[in-house]
């Protein structure tokens, strides 16, 4: 049992990744938040983020695709009262439906509809003008997320940034890297270019490539 920011934190050591030196780096992010802001915690692990978030107000879906930290985590949100969505998937293909989905098509969407239950409608983005993902996979991060962008059609930042601007995204992503500049190098090979106001900064042992786009998510 570890607490952290208030919160309790039930979980075994031996199958839950978990790094206490983060614990700074938790609450930068956290205090970032807006009222009413969204956030999609990729890989969660044993929560603290995610339950950070959610405590701050935010609406939060947190994922991971081990189930010992999927059932550790529904424990820790029930035991620390904090409402939260708790997901059990391939961080991949939440990406891919996420910036697969239009404003247009999801305000089209019926919430009383079987497809209440996708990941735009547990985030609120019909509702929300800002929305957080946090991808804490230092080995894979970097190279999926770039992926799941271009897939989506993001090519140049003309085009996530033009029509009418509805959601801003904010992306939080942490990669082992050998200094700045090698990292931002592995985004613009992985996406083409280099987004505007994207940075990039040490965080313990690994980095934190940071960056925010405006779009329709993603009307391109």
């Amino acid at each position: 049992l570890l607490e952290e920011a208030g919160l309790q934190l039930e979980f075994d050591l031996t199958k839950i990744y978990w790094n206490g030196g983060l614990a700074p780096e938790r609450e930068l992010i956290a205090s970032v938040l807006g009222p009413g802001d969204a956030v999609l915690d990729l890989c969660a692990g044993a929560g603290a983020q995610s339950l950070l978030c959610a405590k701050r107000g935010a609406r939060v879906v947190a994922n991971d695709l081990n189930p010992d930290a999927f059932f550790a985590l529904k424990h820790s949100a029930i035991s620390n009262g904090v409402q939260l969505d708790v997901l059990q998937r391939d961080a991949e293909d939440l990406l891919e439906e996420l910036f697969s989905m239009t404003y247009s098509s999801l305000k089209a969407i019926d919430p009383g509809s079987s497809r209440n239950g996708c990941l735009a409608h547990k985030l609120g983005l019909g509702d929300r003008k800002r929305l957080h993902i946090i991808f804490n996979l230092p080995e894979l991060a970097v190279e999926m997320l770039c992926k799941a962008l271009k897939g989506a059609g993001l090519r140049t930042v003309a085009k996530i940034e033009g029509g009418e601007q509805r959601v801003n995204v904010y992306v939080h992503c942490y990669c082992f890297g050998h200094g700045d500049d090698e990292v931002e190098a592995r985004v613009r090979d992985g996406l083409g270019f280099l987004p505007d106001g994207a940075t990039v900064r040490p965080v313990k042992k690994s980095y934190l490539a940071k960056y925010s786009q405006r779009g329709t998510l993603l009307e391109t």
